[in-house]
């Protein structure tokens, strides 16, 4: 099955021995986010960490150089025009 997430932020701490990804994925008028936290322990074992959530009437925007590079991915709301 294809991985339909597509990466909102990702950062590591070498201090902290933590990595936290951030993704999202359309899903109709909404969007799905996942934030996923990995953490290593003095021991040398992993604590691992995962939620969810649904941002209704809401879409991924992605913003791209003229080579089609990536410059940022954002989650933003549909406004009403009126």
């Amino acid at each position: 099955m294809e991985n339909k997430f597509e990466v909102i932020s990702s950062v590591s701490s070498k201090s902290d021995l933590l990595t936290r990804t951030t993704s999202a994925m359309e899903c109709g008028s909404s969007v799905v986010i996942q934030v996923y936290t990995e953490k290593r322990n003095q021991d040398g074992s992993y604590a691992i960490s995962e939620s969810l959530a649904t941002v209704a009437d809401s879409y991924i925007e992605t913003l791209s150089n003229r080579d089609g590079s990536l410059i940022s991915r954002s989650v933003k709301a549909n406004i009403a025009q009126g």
